[in-house]
């Protein structure tokens, strides 16, 4: 019973204490004025859950290239001795002539060009000389005169009285007379000359001869 007094007698002294709403009013204005004007925002704004990072781009990993030391190699050349050869290098094969066969050889050039003078008649030859101006002819002689200041002889044609001139190419010292020769040379027509009785004489000539006997 004492507890519900109490209670009751709470009661009574919160109403009493309890201000009226026409008491609070000119308060509550005086706050809501007080209070900073309330601005409004969007709602449900969406915000990005999600921010995507910026993509991770690995950096090149560079390897240190080594610093590169050229190696200079002195190579000191070694003299390779050639080779000595043991074998006895061939002869190179020359032929070889006996002395009969370098003689025939000589001998066979000589009768060739020999065979390149003609025989010619010698009644042909001793009347008309002209006919074997510049021709190679060959006569047989007797010698009957040796011109000794030059390389000039007369002959005879063998067997005959009928006489010729002839001027070797090269001196001699050989020719007597009497001798018999074959005459080999060019026909150059007629020579002329004083004989040693004061006459004019001219003979056919044979120039620029050679001799066998």
């Amino acid at each position: 019973m004492k507890r519900l007094i109490c209670v009751f007698t709470a009661v009574i002294i919160l109403t009493a204490c309890t201000p009226k709403p026409e008491q609070i009013s000119p308060y509550v204005d005086e706050t809501l004025t007080a209070l900073p004007t309330r601005t409004n925002y969007p709602t449900n704004t969406p915000f990005s859950t999600n921010t995507p990072f910026p993509t991770y781009t690995p950096l090149p990993t560079y390897t240190k290239v080594p610093t590169y030391t050229p190696i200079i190699k002195i190579v000191t050349p070694t003299n390779t001795l050639a080779p000595t050869s043991t074998n006895t290098p061939t002869p190179t094969n020359t032929p070889e002539y006996s002395s009969y066969q370098l003689t025939a050889t000589a001998n066979k050039a000589t009768n060739d060009y020999k065979a390149l003078f003609e025989q010619v008649p010698w009644k042909d030859f001793i009347t008309y000389p002209e006919k074997y101006e510049g021709k190679k002819i060959r006569v047989n002689c007797r010698v009957f005169n040796i011109v000794k200041s030059s390389n000039h002889i007369q002959c005879y044609v063998s067997g005959t009285y009928e006489a010729f001139y002839v001027k070797f190419t090269n001196s001699f010292d050989d020719i007597y007379e009497n001798n018999i020769l074959t005459i080999y040379g060019t026909g150059d027509g007629l020579e002329c000359f004083t004989n040693t009785m004061g006459n004019q004489v001219c003979q056919p000539l044979i120039k620029d001869a050679f001799f066998t006997r």
